[in-house]
C-alpha cells in the first residue's frame, strides 16, 4: 500500500476513534468528580508553582474556555488524546511493515482494550499519560528500524510533555534506559549524542511540572504515601496479573502475536526485517520491565498501559504478515480479527457510558465484572461511572440555599 492511501486510511481510522466516544456517549453521564477538579484548577492556572503537572489544567481551561461549562469542555479533550494515540499506534504500524490490514486491526484492538476506550472518554491524566508514552516509545522504535539515533528526539518530546502530565513519566524514561542497556543494538546508540540530548529535551520541557514540587515541598511524594497506605494496599498480585488480560480485552490476542514475534523472529534476514525484530524486542523488554516493576510495588493493573500499545501495532503486522499454510492464514486474518471485534461489543459500555445508569448497573451485575472502589469496597457501578453522578442534583440544591438566604 503506497504512502498517500495509508495515510488517508489512518486519517480515517483516527477519526472514527475521535468521534466514537463523542457518539455513543448517553446524556445522562454528567462530569467526573476529578474533572471537576482539573477544571478548578485550570482556574487558577500557575504554570511554574502549581502542586500538579501543569499541563492537564491548562488544556481544561483551554476547552472550558471554547465549549463552556459543559460536559463537552471535559469529553472533547479526552476524545482527541485518544485519537492521537491511535495516530501513533498507527505510523509504529507503518514503520513495522504493515499496510491496511494491520493498521485497521491495530484500530479495532484500540476499542476492544477498555484501558484504552475508557480514557478517552474522562479528561483525566490517563488517557495523556498513554499517549505521550506511546509517543517516547515510538522514538526508540524508529531510532532502531532506521538506524538512525535523531529519532530519540522524539523520545525526548514524549517524556517531556509526560511529564507535565503525570509523574510517571520518569519512571517510563527510567525504564527504557534499562530496556536500552539490556539491548544491544539500542545501547550501541547510547554511543551518539541523540539519546542525551533527548533525555535534556525531557527534563527541560517537563521543567514545571518539577519547579512546582520544588515550591511547593514535593507534596506528590505525601500524595504517594496516602495512594499506597489506602489504595494500593488492596491490590493483590494475582489480581494484578489478571488485570494485564482483563484491561485489554480481546486486544489480549494482538499482544500475544507481538510477544510472539520476539520469539519467531524475523520474517528474512533483510537487514530492515532484522531491525523490525530488534524494536520489538525492545518493545518487548520495555513491557517486562514496566510489568515487573509495578508488580513488585503493588501497582494498580492499568499503571501498565504504557506498555502495550506499540505491542498491540507489532501484533496487528504479524497477524497479517505471517507465513503460514493457506487455511491457517484464513484464521488468523478472518477469525481473529471477528474474535477481537466481539470480545470488543461486549465490553464496549464498560469503555463507554453508552448505557442509561440503571441499565448500566444491570449490564455489570450480568457481565460479572463487579464495581469495585479504589478502597476494596463494592458499587453497583464501576467507580469512574459511579464518580459521574450526582453533581448536577448537588449544584442545584447548593444554589437553592443560596437563593434562600437573606441579602445579609
Amino acid at each position: 500500500m503506497d504512502r498517500r492511501r495509508f495515510l488517508a486510511l489512518a486519517a480515517a481510522l483516527v477519526a472514527a476513534r475521535i468521534a466514537l466516544p463523542l457518539v455513543a456517549l448517553h446524556p445522562a453521564w454528567e462530569l467526573h468528580r476529578d474533572e471537576l477538579l482539573y477544571f478548578a484548577m485550570g482556574d487558577h492556572l500557575d504554570w511554574w508553582r502549581m502542586q500538579f503537572p501543569p499541563l492537564l489544567p491548562a488544556i481544561a481551561a483551554a476547552s472550558k474556555a471554547l465549549f463552556g461549562p459543559t460536559v463537552w469542555a471535559a469529553r472533547v479533550p479526552a476524545a482527541l488524546a485518544g485519537g492521537a494515540m491511535l495516530a501513533v499506534v498507527l505510523v509504529a504500524v507503518r514503520a513495522l511493515g504493515g499496510g491496511a490490514g494491520a493498521a485497521a486491526l491495530a484500530a479495532l484492538g484500540s476499542v476492544a482494550a477498555p484501558v484504552f476506550l475508557r480514557p478517552s472518554v474522562l479528561m483525566h491524566p490517563v488517557v495523556l499519560d498513554e499517549c505521550w508514552a506511546t509517543l517516547a516509545l515510538l522514538g526508540v522504535v524508529l531510532a532502531l528500524v532506521r538506524d538512525d539515533a535523531r529519532w530519540w528526539l522524539l523520545a525526548g518530546v514524549g517524556f517531556g510533555l509526560g511529564t507535565l502530565t503525570k509523574f510517571s513519566a520518569p519512571l517510563y524514561g527510567a525504564v527504557a534506559f534499562t530496556a536500552t542497556l539490556l539491548h544491544p543494538a539500542a545501547r550501541r546508540q547510547l554511543a551518539t549524542r541523540w539519546p542525551w540530548l533527548a533525555a535534556a529535551l525531557a527534563a527541560a520541557l517537563g521543567a514545571p511540572a518539577i519547579t512546582g514540587q520544588v515550591a511547593h515541598g514535593w507534596p506528590f511524594l505525601d500524595q504517594l504515601a496516602v495512594l499506597r497506605a489506602e489504595q494500593l494496599s488492596h491490590v493483590a498480585v494475582g489480581d494484578f496479573l489478571v488485570g494485564q488480560v482483563m484491561m485489554l480485552g480481546s486486544a489480549s490476542a494482538l499482544a500475544a502475536a507481538g510477544l510472539a514475534w520476539t520469539v519467531r523472529g524475523a520474517r528474512d534476514t533483510s537487514p530492515l526485517e532484522v531491525r523490525r525484530t530488534s524494536a520489538v524486542r525492545w518493545l518487548a523488554c520495555f513491557a517486562a520491565l514496566l510489568v515487573a516493576w509495578y508488580l513488585a510495588m503493588r501497582g494498580k493493573e492499568y499503571y501498565t498501559a504504557a506498555a502495550w500499545p506499540l505491542l498491540l501495532a507489532a501484533g496487528s503486522v504479524a497477524i497479517v504478515r505471517a507465513r503460514v499454510p493457506r487455511a491457517r492464514r484464513l484464521v488468523l486474518r478472518v477469525a481473529v480479527p471477528v474474535a477481537i471485534a466481539a470480545g470488543a461489543a461486549v465490553l464496549f459500555p464498560l469503555g463507554v457510558p453508552c448505557l442509561e445508569p440503571r441499565t448500566m448497573a444491570v449490564y455489570v451485575a450480568r457481565l460479572g465484572v463487579g464495581g469495585a472502589t479504589n478502597h476494596g469496597t463494592e458499587l453497583a457501578l464501576p467507580q469512574d461511572y459511579a464518580d459521574m453522578l450526582g453533581w448536577r442534583a448537588q449544584a442545584e440544591a447548593a444554589a437553592m440555599a443560596w437563593r434562600a438566604l437573606p441579602p445579609a
